[in-house]
Order: C-alpha cells, then sequence, then structure tokens
C-alpha cells in the first residue's frame, strides 16, 4: 500500500487538494479507526472511465486488511470534499459492519446493491452533516442528473405498479432516496424535493409504499447494530421478499454476521 496515498501534509490536504477542517478531522478519524483495526485505508483517483457509470467515488475492501477509496479525477471545487467525505463515511461504515445484502439468486443482486447503497448513503448524509460538512452539492448534482434523465422515462406512469415483489421495490426506494437527499437536507432548494414529490403522485402505490419505506429508516435509524439490522428485514418484509436476500457484515470476502432473512 502506498505511503503516498495515506499521508496528508500540514496544509490539510487529501489526494493533493486542501480540504476543509471538518474533513481533516473526518479523514483523521477515519485513519485512527483503521490503524486501530488492523486495516489500512489508500487513497487514489482515477479517469472516469474507470470507473462506474455515473459515480465519482467507490469504496471498498481490496482484501480483509485493505479498503480503497477512490475519487475520480476532475472533480469540481464545490464537488471534491463532499464526494470524498462520503467516501471517507462509506469506509468507516465498513469498519464498523454496516449491514449489506446480498441476493440469494444472481438476477437479483442489483436489487441488493439498490437497497443496501441507499441505507448507507442516507446514513453517511446524515453525519457528514452533523459534521458540518454540506451534502447540498451532492443533492443539487443528483437533482440535475434527475432532471436531465427524465423521470418519466424512468418510472412511466402508465404502467401497472405492483404492491409486493422484486418489480414493486425499486421505485419506493428511490423515493426513499430522493426524499432523504431532497427534503431532509435543511439546505437544499426546495423545489428539487416538491417537483420529485409531485412526479410521483402519479403513482400513488409506489409513493405510498416509498413513504412506508422512509417511516421504517426514521423508526430505526442508524445508531445500533441491530437497528440497522431490523431496518432491512423491515423493509423487505414489507414487499414479502425477505427470503430472497441474505444480510452480511464485514469484508466481502469474510463476512463477520451473516442472516438469512
Amino acid at each position: 500500500m502506498s505511503d503516498l496515498h495515506n499521508k496528508v501534509d500540514s496544509q490539510k490536504t487529501i489526494l493533493n487538494r486542501k480540504v476543509s477542517t471538518p474533513v481533516w478531522k473526518l479523514n483523521q478519524e477515519l485513519l485512527a479507526k483503521g490503524k486501530e483495526k488492523g486495516i489500512g485505508i489508500d487513497f487514489q483517483t482515477a479517469p472516469a472511465e474507470q470507473m462506474n457509470p455515473g459515480d465519482d467515488g467507490f469504496t471498498q475492501y481490496a482484501s480483509p486488511k485493505a479498503m480503497l477509496i477512490k475519487i475520480r479525477i476532475g472533480l469540481s471545487d464545490s464537488l471534491f470534499e463532499p464526494v470524498i467525505s462520503e467516501e471517507m463515511e462509506h469506509a468507516l461504515q465498513n469498519l464498523d459492519g454496516f449491514p449489506k445484502l446480498r441476493a440469494r439468486l444472481q438476477q437479483n443482486q442489483p436489487l441488493a446493491a439498490l437497497v443496501s447503497t441507499t441505507l448507507l448513503d442516507i446514513d453517511a448524509h446524515q453525519k457528514m452533516r452533523r459534521r458540518g460538512i454540506s451534502t447540498k452539492p451532492l443533492g443539487l448534482d443528483w437533482f440535475d442528473q434527475v432532471k436531465k434523465n427524465n423521470l418519466s422515462r424512468s418510472f412511466p406512469p402508465g404502467q401497472l405498479e405492483p404492491v409486493t415483489g422484486v418489480a414493486a421495490l425499486k421505485n419506493p426506494l428511490y423515493y426513499a432516496a430522493w426524499f432523504y437527499a431532497f427534503n431532509d437536507d435543511p439546505e437544499m432548494e426546495p423545489e428539487a424535493w416538491s417537483s420529485v414529490e409531485k412526479w410521483f403522485d402519479q403513482l400513488p402505490n409506489t409513493k405510498a409504499l416509498g413513504k412506508k419505506c422512509v417511516e421504517i429508516i426514521q423508526k430505526y435509524g442508524f445508531n445500533s447494530i441491530e437497528a440497522r439490522r431490523q431496518m432491512y428485514r423491515e423493509i423487505l418484509r414489507l414487499f414479502n421478499v425477505a427470503d430472497l436476500f441474505e444480510l452480511y457484515e464485514g469484508p466481502g470476502q469474510s463476512p463477520t454476521y451473516t442472516e438469512l432473512l
């Protein structure tokens, strides 16, 4: 692992870019937590073509003893701090054993990733705001993508809305994700949430299920291991799909906890 990636200078820089004090403190907390657990934290940059489509950053275990945080080259000054902060929060979540889903059938793995990512992002953004790190640039960037992609193409209101099953889970999760990205952020433009919520009025079943997902997240929160596990269980049971997934914690190569749902 490269010492260059793990070291930061006295001017508070990460990946050779200056950062504010809250971001610097988050970085120091992450490095200390990794050292405590015997896990190295490696920061790298990569061109867009080496990232997943639409990703500005990602975090993953490179091995059970090494975690990689990769950030897209060319991020604007306004996006760099929230993007790298979000990825550092994800690294801390991994170190704390935040649960994730694994599908029992490969065809459902993208949905397992969506559920996990939604909950991981909501928790990370709430923690960032408590640290004094604004998530508004992330929300605005996401809202721009929503408008460019045109919601009506993603979720045609003319289609039937299944109430249960895998087909019913995806769109309500988007509703919950956007609720927290747009409505839960006090700095976010009100237009973002009001326009998205108004669009979901065309999908009443989806909106109702999305609200139930939000209620489950609000009910349990993220402050304990059991609360996080129960959050997954209830969301999946809401759609009668719990038997299609399993919950795991720890590195994917050697999970420390696994539960069939």
